[in-house]
C-alpha cells in the first residue's frame, strides 16, 4: 500500500499522508480505519520517527518502528525510552553486525536525529494531543456538541502544520501530484478523510507554531 501512495518510490512520504496510509491499512501492521484518531496519536507519538526538512518519514524507519510498537520490542515509559533505543541498538549491532552499519539509524534513529531542534512525528502528533484535549475542554465549558467536532479539530491542527511551513518551507504538498491515480480517485466513503482539506480557525496556526516552537 504504501506504493500507491509513493508511485515514484522515493521511499518517503510526508506526515500527513503517512497517516492517511494506517488508518486505511488493515490491523495488525496498520491502524485500521476504525482506530480511534486519539489512539493514533497516542501510538505515532511512542513510534516518533524523524522528518526531514520536507516533513517526510522514511519507509524504513515507519516499518521497522511499527513492528516495535505493535510487538512491543524495546517499548517503555517515555522517559526510559533513550535507555530502550540504545539497548535495542546494541542487540541489533550483534545479531546483524554487517548490514547494521548501513541500517541502524534507520532502524533505530539514534538521539541527536530526535531531540532539541529536530522536528519528529511523536513531537507534531503530541502537540496534536494536547491541543485537542485544550480545545475539548474549552468545549465542555462552552457546551459545544457540534457532532462532528472531533474530527474537525485532528484536521484543523494538522492543515495548521502544513500552511505553517515549519516542515517543508516553499513546498506546496496540497496540489495532490504526490498521490496516484488510485488514490484521487478513491471515494471519500472508503478512505479516512484528508487532513489537509479543511480549514482552520483565524489564528489556529498560530497556537500551533508556538506549539512547534516549544517542541524545539
Amino acid at each position: 500500500i504504501w506504493a500507491e501512495y509513493d508511485p515514484s518510490a522515493s521511499g518517503k512520504l510526508h506526515f500527513t499522508e503517512m497517516f492517511d496510509m494506517l488508518k486505511n491499512m488493515a490491523p495488525p501492521l496498520g491502524f485500521g480505519n476504525k482506530c480511534p484518531n486519539r489512539l493514533a496519536y497516542k501510538k505515532l507519538t511512542r513510534m516518533n520517527m524523524p522528518l526531514d526538512e520536507e516533513g517526510r518519514v522514511s519507509f524504513t524507519t515507519t516499518l521497522f518502528a511499527l513492528i516495535r510498537e505493535n510487538l512491543s520490542i524495546k517499548m517503555r515509559p517515555a522517559e526510559e525510552m533513550d535507555q530502550a533505543d540504545s539497548e535495542l541498538r546494541g542487540t541489533i549491532k550483534q545479531i546483524w553486525p554487517i548490514q547494521a552499519k548501513k541500517m541502524i539509524d534507520l532502524l533505530v534513529p539514534p538521539k541527536d536525529m530526535l531531540n532539541t531542534g529536530k522536528m519528529t512525528v511523536g513531537k507534531i502528533y503530541a502537540g496534536i494531543l494536547l491541543l485537542e484535549t485544550w480545545r475539548n475542554n474549552k468545549c465542555v465549558q462552552l457546551e459545544c456538541d457540534a457532532p462532528d467536532l472531533q474530527d474537525r479539530k485532528s484536521h484543523e491542527i494538522q492543515e495548521a502544520y502544513i500552511d505553517d511551513g515549519h516542515l517543508h518551507p516553499g513546498h506546496d504538498h496540497r496540489n495532490g501530484h504526490h498521490r496516484s491515480p488510485s488514490i484521487q480517485r478513491g471515494s471519500a466513503l472508503e478512505r479516512s478523510p484528508s487532513p489537509r482539506h479543511m480549514h482552520h480557525d483565524i489564528g489556529f496556526s498560530e497556537t500551533v507554531s508556538n506549539v512547534v516552537e516549544i517542541a524545539r
